[in-house]
């Protein structure tokens, strides 16, 4: 369970180390598990009115809703002028409502087989979501260390104003690390479902 917390925790560390919040990654993962069972063929004592696709297309699809989140969090921060609080706040209202939306007060069982493996399977002893966690967390670290953009992020937390002065896209970064904390919580979402076995509301 700590290994799916830690991959949303390097989604957040992006926004974070830019001086923004975001309120919503809870929501968003439980609303990305969610959809990625909504779009798996559920066994028959399930009463949910689902749309079941192929596996891949189920985790594209869900992928896409975990991407469309941090894309409408960066419109709304960066083109409408919304402060990350608000902003995060009512995309967290957002993905609940999407979430009670889907299932209805019901419970999904089934997840591709991809996911479930990744989510309650094991090799050689070793939970694939350690795996994953370490994987998420070596990428953040080579990121934010070793590239321009992690540069870039340090430079617009540490002083925006400074930072525009220098030629950075600041707005570009912000939108950009809001994405980021949306897509790792996403996936830390469809893990989390196969890990507890089921996808509900709450």
């Amino acid at each position: 369970q700590l290994s799916i917390t830690g991959i949303i925790a390097v989604g957040l560390t992006f926004v974070i180390l830019t001086a923004e919040i975001d309120l919503s990654v809870a929501a968003v993962a439980n609303a990305v598990g969610i959809s990625v069972a909504y779009f798996t063929i559920q066994p028959d004592y399930v009463n949910i009115d689902n749309v079941p696709l192929q596996g891949w297309i189920a985790v594209i699809l869900a992928l896409a809703a975990a991407l469309a989140f941090g894309l409408v969090t960066a419109f709304g921060m960066n083109l409408v002028g919304i402060p990350s609080f608000i902003m995060t706040l009512a995309i967290m209202q957002i993905a609940n409502g999407v979430s009670a939306l889907l299932v209805r007060g019901q419970i999904a069982y089934s997840y591709p087989e991809f996911i479930t493996m990744l989510g309650s399977g094991s090799i050689f002893g070793i939970r694939w979501t350690i795996i994953v966690a370490i994987l998420f967390l070596g990428i953040g670290h080579l990121a934010l260390t070793y590239t321009r953009f992690g540069r870039y992020i340090y430079m617009t937390g540490g002083n925006r104003e400074a930072a525009e002065y220098s030629g950075v896209n600041v707005k570009l970064i912000i939108g950009s690390v809001m994405v980021i904390s949306a897509v790792c919580s996403g996936i830390a979402g469809m893990l989390a479902v196969a890990y507890f076995g089921s996808a509900q509301q709450n």
